[in-house]
């Protein structure tokens, strides 16, 4: 099998990296690489994988960008995503040409690259994966068609009755993790570490590649407007209430990230709205409603609109642990983010704002199904020496060739077809 990687990101370098060595070393494909960043190119080659650059060239088709994540957040003109999009076909088409081939894995699928993945494979019969961290620690989430509300699982839940986890093992990890949980919770975009800076402070190579080597532009949010912008946010602080949740229950809506492809590309309704929405629910109700800030949330005109949605709608914006904050509630509304689904860990009753894949786990075999199944156990935070067991690799793999049409399709015959990915190999 030949494997394409379509790479946006250095932090998707380092996954990519590792899954391109596992694949090698057990024998299950041959990969290459598309990058469209010098700093992605620098390092994939000096461990010794076959990278391609992307170079401008504006001969490659016209897609629709308006609905990626960089367009929708600000971060490119419609022009110079044009001009990615056509620069990055050019190079899969030639790529293809001379290389065949079977299986191209980008990831996430919301991104610049996401239009010219999907469209460049359905024209040539190429499988796709898209590959995102997954809402439980230590698993990624991967997918045929896209994430989440574009993902095959969103649109076919059915696809997790080929996966039957033992009840007594989902029930072990489901008291660990909310053990776990409950005495310290930080979510993952959250945290900062040594290899979060040394990401960013490749920004700066980055831009020497776009602006010396004539390279397509994927994201303009260059590092000198990243490292204001955050100086800038730092002035900037919630003003939590002084009144702590009441006893007597409460409807508890989490906020997401402002930035976020769930916000921007899955759901028609940013946290302005859901707030407002879940502040009538409350109110019908009779309850009070506390909202939790995202801890990575720093755009300070966001924080300064839900300071004065606050004094207008007076709900309740608290700082404390989130586990507890769902267990005390009467009821979670979320748009669509992973507080949602640690909800439903809980045996919380969940109402989700938009679709997507949540909205289909609300069952405990759904959640086992789900959790123990189809999430693959590969950790992305992990080092770029990490290596990852054959058996993990040839379960993403099996996501790749994953097809369900609930009409014509079993779940029995669905299962059988993972012997695709092996003979492949």
């Amino acid at each position: 099998m030949n494997i394409l990687y379509c790479v946006d990101n250095l932090e998707r370098a380092i996954l990519f990296n590792r899954l391109a060595n596992g694949m090698r070393e057990h024998g299950l494909a041959e990969s290459r690489f598309v990058v469209t960043r010098l700093s992605v190119y620098s390092y994939l080659k000096k461990r010794g994988h076959n990278v391609h650059w992307v170079r401008k060239n504006t001969s490659g088709p016209n897609l629709d960008t308006t609905k990626t994540l960089q367009v929708l957040a600000g971060r490119l003109s419609l022009r110079k995503a044009s001009v990615f999009v056509s620069s990055l076909w050019c190079a899969t088409d030639s790529l293809h040409r001379q290389w065949n081939v079977d299986l191209i894995i980008g990831w996430n699928g919301t991104g610049i690259d996401g239009p010219v993945i999907r469209q460049f494979s359905k024209q040539h019969g190429i499988k796709t994966l898209f590959l995102e961290v997954a809402n439980i620690p230590g698993k990624i989430f991967a997918d045929p068609q896209g994430t989440n509300a574009q993902s095959l699982l969103a649109r076919s839940p059915a696809v997790l009755d080929q996966f039957m986890p033992d009840g007594n093992e989902y029930e072990q990890w489901r008291e660990s993790y909310l053990r776990a949980k409950m005495s310290k919770h930080v979510v993952p975009q959250a945290k900062r570490n040594v290899r979060n800076l040394w990401i960013n402070a490749n920004g700066a190579i980055d831009w020497l590649g776009y602006l010396a080597c004539r390279r397509p532009i994927s994201n303009a949010n260059g590092l000198v407007q990243r490292t204001l912008h955050r100086c800038a946010s730092l002035a900037t602080r919630w003003n939590y209430s002084d009144e702590s949740p009441s006893d007597k229950g409460y409807i508890f809506y989490p906020m997401q990230v402002s930035s976020d492809s769930q916000l921007l590309v899955h759901s028609k309704m940013n946290n302005h709205q859901g707030i407002r929405q879940a502040h009538d629910i409350a109110q019908e109700q009779g309850c009070q409603l506390v909202v939790k800030p995202h801890p990575a949330e720093f755009e300070k005109g966001v924080i300064a609109g839900i300071h004065e949605l606050q004094a207008e709608l007076g709900f309740v914006l608290t700082a404390e642990n989130t586990f507890h904050l769902i267990d005390q509630s009467e009821c979670v509304i979320t748009i669509n983010s992973t507080v949602g689904l640690e909800s439903l860990l809980l045996g919380k009753e969940v109402r989700f704002l938009t679709g997507g894949v949540l909205p289909h786990l609300n069952c405990p075999s759904r959640l086992a199904q789900y959790v123990l199944g189809y999430l693959v156990d590969i950790d992305y935070f992990s080092s770029g020496n990490s290596p990852i067991p054959q058996e993990l690799l040839v379960a993403l793999l099996e996501r790749g060739f994953l097809e369900y049409n609930e009409d014509q399709l079993s779940p029995g015959e669905l299962t059988r077809d993972r012997q695709v990915v092996r003979d492949c190999a």
